[in-house]
């Protein structure tokens, strides 16, 4: 079977609003859109976040091979690794806070580009048969997203439920989505799955329309979120079919 890569996540948001490519194209990301604002924000501000982070993710290994973000997944963890959904508010939440983050000229158009990116990665939950709000497919989505940007890298459909069910397990490790507030657990949801359709889209369109310097930019901000949001060591992270994997 032909392997259709996730980039397809830019092209769905470049199909839904047309902004992805044109957006590069005018210098619409670099003017605001790889500063680590958002990024910054979501690993300070959220409780939950933070604790999915103390997990270590990659801390363990088995032998002599690549380390596995714990927990591995195995056939068992597949299956068992139940959805993690919430039920939301009334309206988006993360658009604007992640906005906010901004100058206040450019906040009306960063949280126009949030929400659209949001409304992209419903397409995506439907795409791949994936529960509506669960917390381990945004997370899959947000880690997929910032490996791609860095490595420069398609990412293969079939790695992607793999990827949900080893983020729906370890977020369960925590001990942390059952005693948090909906509206906590909204607004993380919508960042992750926000920011991790930003740096594909973007990564998708720096690959049709070359820019070395957005090339750059974009790969030191995935660079930057991979350690400080996820604390993993960017050149040793692999997206493979047990999840994602350090060497």
């Amino acid at each position: 079977m032909r392997r259709t890569p996730l980039i397809r996540i830019g092209v769905l948001v470049a199909g839904l609003c047309g902004s992805a490519l044109a957006a590069a194209q005018a210098g619409f990301y670099p003017a605001w859109g790889l500063n680590g604002a958002p990024q910054a924000q979501l690993l300070t501000s959220s409780v939950l976040m933070q604790r999915v982070v103390n997990l270590r993710l990659g801390s363990r290994s088995s032998g002599s091979g690549p380390k596995v973000v714990a927990p591995a997944v195995t056939p068992a963890t597949v299956t068992a690794a139940a959805p993690l959904t919430f039920s939301p508010g009334p309206r988006p939440i993360a658009p604007a806070r992640l906005a906010s983050a901004y100058a206040l000229d450019l906040r009306a158009e960063a949280e126009a580009t949030f929400t659209r990116m949001l409304d992209g990665y419903r397409q995506i939950e439907r795409q791949f048969d994936l529960p509506r709000n669960d917390l381990g497919g945004a997370l899959a989505a947000f880690v997929a997203g910032n490996v791609m940007a860095y490595h420069d890298r398609p990412f293969p459909d079939r790695l992607f439920k793999p990827l949900v069910q080893q983020m729906r397990a370890a977020i369960r490790v925590t001990e942390a989505f059952d005693d948090t507030a909906p509206a906590e657990t909204q607004e993380l949801y919508e960042s992750l799955a926000i920011l991790g359709m930003f740096m594909a889209s973007t990564r998708e369109a720096v690959r049709t329309q070359p820019d070395p310097t957005l090339a750059a930019k974009l790969r030191t901000a995935a660079r930057g979120t991979l350690q400080r949001t996820l604390g993993l060591d960017p050149d040793r992270v692999q997206l493979t079919e047990r999840g994602l994997t350090v060497d």
